[in-house]
């Protein structure tokens, strides 16, 4: 089971919910499904509503969505995305915070069995974010660091390539600008020719370099 449907299965199982969702925070602030049956690819996103997301970060709230439908929003202290409030399957959203950062949340689905949502039971979802939050923002650490050590790599070869096209590039220019001084020089074209099969030997170099890389990443 992939580890972001992992994540939202155990903040339900922590309410006996037989189903939940998980939504990161991109590098845009956006807030996306990452995994989980309320999170599929096809789930809202969240760019806004950051009088919320604010509210969950600074209080370290879980917030019952039920409790502002059935008050149909006039008690709530902040009012959730109209997504949120709009699937029935949502219970409550538990946030995931780790160092003054919300890197996501977890909307748990209903209960199975009849919960009161006491201190205890909030504490333990409380603790089970920080938890949470301190592994997700590791893992996007690492992801980072592992593109920008991509990144530097890719860039090293597009330098040594560049170099060597550039050195193609000036042996091919100095094979035309003589071509038509030495048009009756077999000596020339002989050389000329020599030059040409070089470089046709270099270019196919790299192509083959190129796609070894390519085919490396892939796999």
């Amino acid at each position: 089971v992939p580890v972001y449907e992992r994540i939202a299965r155990v903040i339900a199982g922590f309410l006996s919910a037989p189903n939940g969702g998980l939504w990161l925070r991109d590098a845009d602030g956006t807030y996306g499904p990452a995994g989980g049956d309320l999170a599929t690819a096809d789930a809202p996103r969240e760019s806004g509503c950051r009088p919320f997301f604010d509210y969950l970060l600074q209080r370290e709230w879980i917030y019952d969505l039920d409790e502002t439908r059935d008050a149909h929003g006039r008690a709530a202290a902040v009012q959730p995305p109209a997504w949120m409030l709009a699937d029935p399957r949502f219970w409550l959203v538990v946030p995931l915070i780790c160092e003054g950062t919300l890197v996501g949340f977890v909307i748990a689905g209903r209960s199975l069995a009849e919960i009161d949502l006491g201190w205890e039971e909030i504490d333990l979802l409380r603790a089970a974010g920080r938890q949470i939050a301190s592994f997700l923002a590791f893992e996007q650490a690492a992801k980072r660091l592992a593109e920008a050590h991509q990144f530097e790599a890719m860039s090293r070869l597009s330098a040594i390539i560049m170099h060597d096209l550039r050195h193609l590039v000036a042996q091919q220019a100095l094979v035309v600008e003589n071509a038509a001084r030495h048009r009756g020089n077999p000596e020339f074209f002989d050389d000329a020719i020599l030059t040409i099969e070089h470089s046709v030997k270099r270019m196919t170099r790299l192509m083959d370099q190129l796609r070894g890389r390519a085919l490396s990443q892939e796999t």
